[in-house]
């Protein structure tokens, strides 16, 4: 094969090693704007809107089922003929509801937080358009899956750029990138690597788009990017709202006659309390 063939043939390669480059910094920018952004906005935009309902619902089932194991235990209490401890009644069920009620705290900790995100203010579409700019552009000069012989500055600089760009930190961000592009002047270029380094490196590029794809289509099948189609949908929403308060109404009232039915019980019986 003559040079220029061979010239050609190396053309094409760094081409291809350019596209493939540009594509995974791409994609690890999507990956990392679902993880650290879209995440929260999601979430905040369900809890504020069902997710409060659905913890409702929820805390109302659990107080049912306490509601229903203290008549079963004044009911076990009868049937021994003994009389009616409610303090140890109220031990007993703590102690069976106990992971519930964790449970509850950690849902209730998760409306506080959504409350409290949604009233922080928020960068606008365009500043979120050149964070992701400056994002892709300091990746391309020092992202660990780009260049793999990082000194310890730019490892740094790397962390810093992260924690900007999940912060929404604009003004931060140009600044690493204009630290981290002063770092990259003595780095090799491109076209100072051999054929098979480059070849080497594209296969890796190749393997990181898929595994970053299949990260993004997991992530876009759970919680709570599943709930996107819904949440855009205002109709399903409010409907989804009616049926869910319709629930809680009737939970309501359950619980309210089991509430009575258990009163009813101890004014008929002789109990300590």
């Amino acid at each position: 094969m003559d040079d220029s063939a061979t010239r050609t043939n190396y053309v094409e390669l760094l081409k291809r090693y350019k596209k493939l480059r540009n594509q995974l910094i791409s994609i690890i920018e999507e990956r990392e704007s679902l993880i650290k952004h879209k995440f929260y906005n999601l979430k905040t935009d369900y809890i504020k809107k069902i997710g409060c309902l659905e913890f409702e619902l929820y805390e109302l089932d659990v107080k049912m089922g306490q509601a229903k194991r203290r008549i079963e235990l004044v009911d076990l209490a009868l049937e021994a003929d003994i009389t009616v401890n409610l303090s140890n009644i109220e031990t007993e069920i703590m102690r069976e509801f106990e992971d519930f009620e964790e449970i509850l705290k950690l849902k209730d900790k998760e409306i506080q937080i959504a409350e409290y995100f949604s009233s922080t203010d928020k960068i606008s579409d365009k500043e979120i358009l050149e964070l992701k700019k400056y994002y892709k552009k300091t990746a391309r000069l020092i992202h660990p899956d780009i260049h793999s012989n990082l000194s310890e500055i730019q490892k740094s600089l790397w962390n810093k750029a992260n924690t900007a760009y999940e912060n929404g930190g604009l003004i931060y961000l140009k600044i690493i990138y204009k630290l981290a592009y002063d770092e990259s002047v003595n780095m090799p270029k491109l076209e100072d690597y051999s054929v098979d380094e480059i070849n080497s490196k594209i296969h890796y590029f190749e393997d990181k788009i898929k595994s970053n794809l299949e990260d993004i289509k997991e992530l876009r099948e759970n919680f709570p990017f599943n709930k996107e189609e819904l949440l855009n949908d205002e109709i399903k929403v409010k409907e989804v709202q009616r049926e869910l308060r319709q629930t809680i109404r009737e939970a309501k009232d359950i619980l309210e006659i089991m509430e009575g039915h258990f009163l009813l019980i101890l004014d008929e019986r002789q109990y300590i309390n």
